[in-house]
């Protein structure tokens, strides 16, 4: 079991690195740039040049890759571009403590149910009981989530109107 966590935490390097560059490629490839959103006033050239020199963005991008890279791998994420007054991190440290919390409720839930149904498609196995779970298990880890969570909105916020479906979101 210790060998098998150990690969997997090897393993993670190379994919977060995957994934960085993707992110980074993909971003650099959309047209615009970070000071064009969300405002209606348009920045002064000047101003548009100054910020893109303080966060490098006018460097080659093989140096804009490497630099942000190793400002990530010491936990500097550089500024918000909705936020401007606060840093990714300070975003993070923000918002961690609800999103623990809301991991948490979620992964005690998926333990409960999958606990709960598991045993009860064991204990009827071949059953339509058994086929039902399984079926809903199935679906349940191939459905991408966002649509998932499409699904919820449209449930739980517009249909039941148990929660609003905006809010936050204005």
């Amino acid at each position: 079991m210790g060998r098998y966590i150990v690969r997997r935490i090897l393993a993670m390097a190379p994919t977060l690195l995957v994934v960085y560059t993707v992110v980074f490629l993909v971003a650099h490839a959309t047209p615009g740039s970070p000071w064009d959103i969300g405002t209606n006033r348009p920045l002064d050239p000047q101003v548009k040049a100054n910020l893109d020199a303080k966060y490098h963005l006018n460097e080659p991008l093989p140096k804009q890759y490497l630099s942000y890279l190793w400002n990530a791998l010491h936990g500097d994420f550089g500024p918000s571009y909705r936020e401007r007054s606060l840093t990714v991190d300070d975003l993070v440290r923000e918002f961690f403590p609800v999103s623990l919390q809301i991991g948490a409720c979620a992964m005690a839930i998926a333990v409960v149910f999958g606990l709960v149904l598991g045993g009860l498609a064991a204990l009827h196995r071949g059953s339509w009981l058994d086929s039902t779970v399984t079926l809903a298990a199935t679906v349940g880890i191939s459905l991408p989530t966002y649509a998932f969570v499409s699904i919820l909105i449209v449930l739980l916020g517009v249909r039941l109107r148990w929660v609003p479906p905006l809010d936050g979101m204005g």
